[in-house]
This record gives C-alpha cells, structure tokens and sequence, in this order.
C-alpha cells in the first residue's frame, strides 16, 4: 500500500512541471501593486515529492480587495491570517483531479508549506514544498 501511495503521488508530481505564470487580470494590476499583503506577486515552488523534486508557480493577487492564487489550472480563493495562508486547490494528474489543502508560510521572500491530498487514494497524505519570490 505505501509503494502505491509514492506512486500516486510521483504521478501527480510529474504533472506539475508545466505550471506557469499567468497575467492578473488588467482591471486589478493596479490594485496588485498597491496592495500591502506581503504575498502578492509571484513565487517559484518547489515541492518535495517522493518521486523528486518538482517546481510550479503561483501568482497571488489581489481581486477587487479579495486575496487569489492563480496556477495553470485555475483561480482560488485565499484566506490569511498574518504571515498564514490557505487555499484549495484541485489538480489535474495522470490519474486524474485530486483536490488539495494547501497550507502556507511566509517570511519575507520565502515560503513553506504542506500540500494535503483530500480526494482520491492517497487522501491525507502532505507534501511539503518551498518556494521563493520572484
């Protein structure tokens, strides 16, 4: 059973390599760079999975005074409490959509966190990931 948990999660890991940044949304670039949250802009993210290390990025921004996080995939909505924050986020695998609890620190240009599987065979399980601005 643990040999086919690291396979599910090196086979969502190696999907992730294709992520991008993505443009916010023209009518709020001013507001993104106006914003006093420390996490808005861009950051590179290297998750720690069990088959490697894989990296993505993530654009934050700030939506009509709502906080979002854009991957290639989507948009989700982020909550914060000082240097925490959380968002959902669903993925697109080889094995299909898994959805996530991704949980996040902040200090300075650094981030860390967990990224906790909700669906699927490997429910539960957390991957930690870093990342850094760029």
């Amino acid at each position: 059973m643990k040999f086919m948990t690291i396979l599910m999660i090196g086979l969502f890991m190696s999907g992730f390599g294709n992520t991008q940044a993505q443009e916010t949304n023209p009518e709020n670039a001013n507001k993104t760079q106006e914003s006093s949250n420390p996490i808005i802009g861009i950051w590179e993210m290297t998750i720690n999975a069990p088959g490697g290390k894989d990296k993505g990025i993530l654009t934050f921004y700030d939506d009509s005074g709502e906080l979002k996080v854009k991957n290639d995939k989507g948009s989700y909505n982020v909550s914060d409490s000082g240097s925490n924050y959380n968002w959902p986020m669903t993925k697109k695998t080889p094995m299909g959509e898994m959805d996530f609890k991704v949980k996040a620190t902040i200090d300075g240009n650094k981030m860390s966190g967990t990224m906790e599987m909700v669906s699927g065979m490997a429910a539960g399980r957390k991957v930690d990931f870093t990342a850094s601005r760029k």
